[in-house]
C-alpha cells in the first residue's frame, strides 16, 4: 500500500475516531441533561406530592373549622331559642298576671259600688229613722241648735270659763249638757270635732263636794262616765269641772273651773 493510500486510511480513522468522540460527547450531555430532568421531575413529582398533602390538611382545617362554627351556630341558635321561648313563657305569664288583675280591680270596683250603695242606703234609712223620730216627738230646735234624737244642741266655739259657760247656757235656754249614754256621748264628740271646738266644757262637775260627781242641769250623779286615763285625779286639789279632753279618744278630763274652753249647752 502506497503512502497516500496509508494517509487517507488514516484521515479516515482519525475522522471516524472524531465521529465516535463527537458522539459519544453528545451521548454524555444527552444523558446528562435526561439525567437532570429525570430529578428535576422527582423534585416536581416531590413538590406536587407536599402540596397534595398541603391541600389535604388545609381541606382538613377548613373542614374542621367549618364543624366547630357549625357547633358554634347550633350553640347559638339553641341559647336563642330557648331565650325566645323564656320570654313568651315569661309574657304569657304577665298577661296572665295582668287578667288577674283587671278581674281584681273590676271585683273590687263592684265591691265599693255594692257597699257604695248599701252606705248610701243605711244613711238614707236613718235619715228617714231620726226624720220620722224628730216627727214624732215633734221637737223643733231654734236657729243654731242642731236636733238629735230628743235633744237640741248648741255647740260653742267661745272660750269661756266653767261658770261662764254654765250661764250663757242659762240665757240660752238651756244648760251645759248633761251626757246620758255612750250613743249620745259618741254622737257629741263626732260632733264637736268636726265643728272644730276646743275641748268643750260639759255639765258634770264636784262643786259641791270632792269626788262626788254630778250634772249641773239636775244635780243627779253620773249614770254614765268616759274618763280619760287616770282621770279623774284632781290634781293640786282645783279640779273640779269636767270638760271633753285626750286627742284621740275625747275622754272626759277635771280640771280647773277658770280655763277657758268652748262648751256644749242642752235643752230641753
Amino acid at each position: 500500500m502506497d503512502n497516500v493510500s496509508l494517509f487517507a486510511n488514516a484521515i479516515v480513522v482519525i475522522l471516524m475516531a472524531m465521529y465516535v468522540y463527537n458522539n459519544e460527547r453528545r451521548m454524555g450531555e444527552i444523558i446528562y441533561k435526561l439525567d437532570q430532568t429525570a430529578q428535576l421531575q422527582q423534585i416536581l413529582h416531590l413538590v406536587d406530592t407536599k402540596f397534595v398533602e398541603i391541600d389535604k390538611k388545609t381541606e382538613m382545617k377548613l373542614q374542621e373549622a367549618g364543624n366547630r362554627h357549625n357547633l358554634k351556630t347550633d350553640h347559638l341558635q339553641k341559647q336563642i331559642n330557648d331565650i325566645t321561648k323564656l320570654t313568651q313563657l315569661q309574657q304569657q305569664k304577665l298577661d296572665s298576671v295582668n287578667k288577674k288583675m283587671a278581674d281584681i280591680e273590676k271585683k273590687i270596683e263592684i265591691k265599693l259600688q255594692d257597699t257604695e250603695n248599701r252606705n248610701n242606703l243605711t244613711i238614707f234609712n236613718l235619715q228617714k229613722q231620726i226624720n220620722e223620730n224628730n216627727e214624732l216627738w215633734n221637737i223643733i230646735c231654734e236657729e243654731g241648735w242642731i236636733l238629735n234624737r230628743k235633744h237640741c244642741y248648741y255647740f260653742s266655739q267661745n272660750k269661756l270659763s266653767w261658770h261662764a259657760a254654765k250661764d250663757d247656757c242659762r240665757r240660752k235656754g238651756g244648760h251645759l249638757v248633761k251626757v246620758e249614754g255612750k250613743a249620745e256621748n259618741d254622737w257629741l264628740l263626732t260632733a264637736w270635732k268636726e265643728l272644730d271646738l276646743y275641748y268643750p266644757w260639759i255639765g258634770a262637775n264636784d262643786i259641791q263636794k270632792k269626788g262626788s260627781w254630778n250634772w249641773e242641769s239636775d244635780q243627779s250623779s253620773l249614770s254614765y262616765s268616759f274618763w280619760g286615763p287616770n282621770e279623774p285625779n284632781d290634781e293640786q286639789g282645783i279640779e273640779d269641772c269636767v270638760h271633753f279632753w285626750y286627742l284621740n279618744t275625747g275622754g272626759w278630763n277635771d280640771i280647773e273651773c277658770t280655763e277657758p274652753f268652748s262648751y256644749i249647752c242642752e235643752k230641753p
